[in-house]
């Protein structure tokens, strides 16, 4: 007599394909820039929070970021921001220090999504 071979179990399922999120669009990373250098020279803290590691590092570290800005009178936006690229976003920004003269500085961001929603700056430059 012959054996009849078991049959073969039926593929699993495949689990459902989740949601796609759509990119982040290149107004809402301007808009974080704007957000982020509206806390300064005022709120040091909620500024350091939307730092990644690397922009973190390139900015002195804590201490040094919390001195650049004890210095500043006003900080703001001078041109800009506008995206250069999918994680890019570029301004000139202005500084006001206490007893030295006003200055502005071309910046490059590397914004992305950062932990726990909303954005972070992951590094910049001055181009």
């Amino acid at each position: 007599m012959r054996q009849l071979a078991a049959a073969a179990a039926p593929p699993a399922a495949a689990p459902p394909a989740a949601n796609p999120q759509p990119a982040p669009s290149a107004a809402s990373k301007e808009a974080f820039v704007s957000d982020y250098y509206a806390l300064l020279p005022g709120d040091v803290d909620g500024a350091w929070a939307r730092l990644g590691p690397t922009a973190r590092s390139q900015s002195g570290g804590y201490e040094g970021f919390r001195r650049f800005y004890a210095e500043m009178t006003e900080v703001s936006i001078v041109e800009g921001p506008r995206s250069a690229g999918p994680d890019r976003v570029q301004a000139v920004i202005g500084f006001a220090p206490r007893n030295r003269a006003a200055s502005s500085e071309s910046y490059s961001f590397t914004v992305v999504p950062g932990p726990g929603g909303g954005f972070q700056i992951v590094s910049f430059n001055r181009p």
